[in-house]
């Protein structure tokens, strides 16, 4: 562009440039300030920040949306699905437990749009439910069929089962259950117990993980060493049996 005064002359240009650009911008994301995880996150709220990046004309605004649909914008330039944040970042957060699925697009400042782009979220801050636990697989071993005691043969060698089942998480799922040691003389795999003559009584807890890592509160039970063996007592209809003779028939031997 050049400047003339009225007598003709003009002035050296000062010159500008119609730069084409048919470029969409591009756009990364990150949670709680690092590369987003596949995993689950278990502390809330999960911080999430989407840059966007042009290098001609420049980002004018990022578009996203937290249910899963996609960000829109028509051909009028109008946002019809979707948040809109001024200039190239945008920034939330998710606190919803569960599977959040996060879309998102940037346009620059001449109306080139980017594809949708995806980030799915998890987030799970809460542990499981304890476990039952239920016996079985009895050598030299006993339950009774009721509470947390599992007798077992004192000096002697033999095993039982130990089956934590029942734990139920929201989020994440279940993804398995830890069985305790039990100190010396006991062996134990997946909660498969043996024993050897050392073992003694000992207690332990089964704690159940979801699949965020969490783990639930422990469901106790108890191995306990018996080795006393029974006692026994006899009567002769329903009284202590005489060293005499009966003369009716027959006697009641309990």
């Amino acid at each position: 562009v050049t400047a003339q005064n009225n007598a003709g002359l003009s002035s050296a240009g000062t010159s500008f440039t119609a730069q084409v650009d048919s470029s969409a911008p591009t756009s990364s994301v990150t949670c709680d300030t690092a590369a987003c995880s596949a995993g689950w996150y278990t502390t809330s709220p999960v911080s999430i920040a989407i840059t966007g990046s042009d290098a001609a004309a420049g980002v004018e605004r990022v578009v996203y949306t937290t249910d899963g649909s996609a960000p829109t914008i028509n051909g009028s330039d109008t946002v019809t699905n979707g948040t809109a944040v001024a200039g190239a970042s945008a920034t939330f957060n998710i606190s919803t437990l569960g599977t959040t699925t996060v879309k998102w697009l940037a346009e620059d400042n001449v109306g080139n749009i980017s594809g949708v782009s995806s980030q799915v979220v998890k987030l799970d801050t809460t542990a499981p439910s304890a476990p039952t636990l239920s016996y079985s697989g009895f050598s030299h071993a006993y339950y009774p069929g009721s509470g947390s005691t599992v007798f077992f043969q004192n000096g002697g060698s033999g095993g039982f089962t130990v089956t934590g089942s029942g734990s139920s998480d929201g989020e994440s799922g279940i993804a398995g259950y830890t069985y305790p040691a039990l100190g010396s003389g006991w062996s134990n795999t997946n909660g498969a117990y043996s024993y050897n003559s050392s073992a003694a009584t000992q207690s332990g807890s089964v704690t159940a993980q979801n699949n965020a890592g969490l783990s639930s509160s422990g469901t106790s039970f108890t191995a306990q060493s018996d080795g006393s063996a029974p006692t026994s007592s006899v009567t002769c209809n329903t009284v202590a049996c005489s060293a005499g003779w009966y003369t009716t028939s027959p006697v009641a031997v309990a």
